[in-house]
């Protein structure tokens, strides 16, 4: 089980990257290591910290080279009590790179930053998903 978040640009996935665009910023990350073709994980256990993210086609074509989502999945043991500070930023950095947005499967909804007080305490304003995030 787990607390599930995808980057995609909307809700038809209708805009694709390529893995390359991406790539040496996610790995630049802390604690972010690449597997295989399709499969980063960030690890960092001194935090106890731990989320997988899948490279994904949601037409399931198979195109190594090109994406239209990046599935995180983060353990219900490893969510800990706060993961908009401790995960969603690099989400978000992700989406900002690509010009799409993060969206919540639990909550069924696109989520936002919202800076309060220092750059690392956000808060997460939830809104109907995909509409005008304004």
């Amino acid at each position: 089980m787990s607390y599930d978040l995808t980057v995609q640009y909307d809700e038809d996935f209708s805009e694709s990257a390529r893995l390359g665009e991406v790539m040496d910023w996610l790995l630049a990350q802390p604690g972010v290591s690449f597997y295989g073709t399709d499969y980063f994980v960030l690890d960092l256990p001194e935090k106890t910290l731990w989320m997988g993210m899948d490279v994904a086609v949601s037409d399931g074509e198979g195109r190594e080279a090109e994406f239209d989502c990046i599935e995180a999945h983060i353990p219900y043991g490893f969510l800990g009590e706060q993961p908009e500070r401790d995960y969603f930023p690099l989400l978000f950095g992700l989406a900002e790179r690509l010009g799409w947005q993060v969206f919540d499967a639990q909550e069924g909804a696109a989520i936002l930053p919202q800076s309060e007080g220092t750059e690392t305490e956000r808060r997460v304003r939830r809104t109907d998903f995909f509409t005008d995030l304004e």
